[in-house]
């Protein structure tokens, strides 16, 4: 009847979606001034959750295809499992495109702090050794990166002898120890020298791994 398969198909579709809405939500959460590590430990266990459901789905269903006074439900249960199935494959994607959307508004944010530190090395002829010499003449104070999990800033003035030479310095977000990721900016924007998986997001780079910088 057409009310049967109507529940069939909200059967189907409704958990899955659910499923998908709530690991955006803390995915979100886990990148927003409030969030925390939780959050996308949450996320992690939601989408493991999921795949793990699709291959229990799938199991049930193939049984209950076997009977016939259960076949109905079984078909309804591999629908399920094709559902599940195909969310959890899309969540790693669209955690990943969250990310990156998220790590571009704060390099959008991250202009005034750049600026500022442009313009003492264009005052003093030298970079400033903390970035609390840029308080109060260039900045008020010194910004946050309005994400909880990575909430400061790293400056570091560089010697002749540094890896990333010729920048005489570097601002970074720490993102995460393991695997070694980070946003770096770099003054000459010249990001083609690091061996690594990195994406370009204006004039940062993403780093996903410990940078490895030829000479």
């Amino acid at each position: 009847s057409p009310a049967r398969r109507f529940i069939g198909a909200a059967l189907v579709l409704i958990p899955p979606g659910g499923l998908l809405s709530v690991v955006i939500y803390f995915t979100q959460r886990s990148l927003g001034p409030e969030g925390a590590q939780t959050d996308a430990q949450i996320g992690g266990v939601l989408t493991i959750a999921g795949a793990i459901l699709a291959l229990i789905l799938m199991l049930i269903g193939l049984i209950a295809l076997i009977y016939a006074r259960t076949r109905r439900a079984g078909v309804v249960l591999l629908g399920a499992c094709l559902a599940f199935t195909l969310v959890s494959a899309s969540l790693t994607e669209v955690v990943w495109r969250l990310r990156l959307s998220a790590f571009s508004d704060l390099v959008n944010r991250s202009d005034k702090l750049v600026t500022a530190i442009h313009l003492y090395e264009s005052d003093h002829q030298t970079a400033p050794r903390t970035l609390e010499s840029l308080v109060p003449r260039y900045l008020q104070s010194i910004p946050l990166t309005e994400i909880a999990r990575y909430p400061s800033y790293e400056f570091k003035k560089l010697n002749s002898n540094s890896t990333y030479e010729p920048n005489d310095w570097l601002v970074r977000v720490p993102i995460s120890l393991s695997p070694p990721s980070e946003l770096l900016y770099l003054p000459n924007k010249d990001y083609d020298s690091i061996e690594q998986e990195t994406i370009r997001i204006a004039d940062w780079v993403f780093i996903y791994k410990e940078a490895v910088v030829r000479k």
